[in-house]
């Protein structure tokens, strides 16, 4: 599988994983402070980054944020790119 990412900055990192059943993931987070520390804890606001992702072929894709649901937070039929946004918490995109 040709996968590229395209945007972000020196703090993105990107993971990708195959499994037995021939769907890949990819994982994308930030390396970037999401809380304040002790005794604060609160949560900082992270700025968005656009990010690209770019396949060789056409695959049907989707989106998970897997700290606030399990579900798909968004579903594509086959296409060979898209475009989101990535703050501070780990996204996974399914490609099919």
């Amino acid at each position: 599988l040709t996968v590229s990412v395209t945007g972000g900055g020196p703090d993105l990192n990107q993971l990708l994983l195959q499994k037995r059943n021939g769907k890949h993931y990819l994982l994308l987070w930030r390396d970037v402070q999401v809380y304040e520390k002790y005794p604060l804890a609160t949560q900082i606001e992270i700025e968005p980054t656009r990010l690209t992702v770019q396949l060789g072929t056409a695959r049907p894709m989707a989106i998970y944020r897997p700290n606030s649901q399990p579900e798909p937070r968004r579903t594509y039929s086959a296409r060979t790119s898209i475009a989101l946004n990535l703050r501070g918490s780990l996204k996974i995109i399914e490609i099919g």
